[in-house]
């Protein structure tokens, strides 16, 4: 059964957040991120997110419990935004939509906004950047291979794949709006 919910995923750095506010602004929809949580996690441990993702790797019990508040959160809810790498694997019957950007757009958009956005790491060069995002993605897209058996980056898993390197958030925003009003109304 299909829900008034859009799952975000994608790459680092391709703008997933952004996307999500604007679009629950277009919609009127909430937004819940995921990252948050997980972002409090590492702060806890006093660690970068690249270190944080290698720690977890032995330790499942910490995606678990970030999956399992997400579930629960969005569980009784609908007229929600979904910003999580595992949205579309976590919440059945969502629109599911990937959000990709060539690793040089996404480097460059780490290391400017890094700092204006308060970030636990921040990078002293764009090459910095580049391998902690690469070390990232490595990490998380491998642990969840291990312990759900799901490929975040296996587009098949995606309603709505789109590229961001050269488009605004608005833009995407917009075609979101327009794949998921298409879908919702398409018969299961």
């Amino acid at each position: 059964m299909k829900k008034h919910i859009i799952t975000i995923s994608g790459n680092i750095a391709s703008g997933k957040s952004e996307v999500a506010k604007k679009l629950s602004e277009i919609l009127e929809f909430e937004v819940y991120k995921a990252s948050d949580e997980f972002r409090r996690l590492a702060r806890e441990q006093n660690m970068s997110l690249v270190e944080f993702n290698k720690y977890i790797e032995s330790k499942p019990e910490v995606d678990k419990y970030v999956d399992t508040r997400t579930r629960e959160y969005v569980s009784d809810k609908d007229n929600m935004v979904v910003d999580a790498r595992l949205g579309f694997y976590l919440i059945p019957g969502a629109y599911k939509v990937f959000l990709k950007a060539n690793l040089e757009k996404t480097s460059e958009r780490l290391f400017l906004v890094s700092k204006e956005r308060g970030e636990e790491e921040t990078y002293l060069t764009l090459e910095e950047t580049t391998k902690a995002i690469q070390d990232r993605e490595k990490a998380e897209r491998s642990r969840y291979i291990t312990q759900y058996g799901v490929d975040i980056l296996d587009m098949q898993n995606y309603d709505l794949v789109i590229d961001t390197s050269e488009t605004t958030s608005e833009e995407v925003a917009m075609l979101i709006k327009e794949g998921f009003n298409k879908w919702i109304n398409l018969e299961d």
